[in-house]
């Protein structure tokens, strides 16, 4: 697989996390918290299914969003923000 494939992934960490600070202004709340997980999860899981297409389905990308929302927002409940 070619090192290319996987640049999608490697920007979607940094400008996720960019719009999602843009957008909501951090996670301040367990709600924004999980607002961010969100947006954060579905921009990081669709450029991993890109990158891994073939050999995943669109499950990847919602298996994806949900673990990043889940983990955002417990992380928020028990740490703070």
């Amino acid at each position: 697989m070619s090192p290319l494939r996987w640049l999608p992934t490697f920007l979607a960490f940094p400008l996720s996390g960019l719009i999602s600070m843009l957008l909501l202004g951090g996670s301040t709340t367990p709600w924004a918290a999980l607002l961010g997980g969100v947006l954060v999860g579905v921009v990081i899981g669709a450029a991993q299914w890109l990158a891994l297409r073939p050999a995943v389905g669109i499950r990847w990308l919602i298996a994806t969003a949900a673990a990043v929302t889940l983990g955002g927002f417990l992380a928020a409940l028990v740490v703070g923000p």
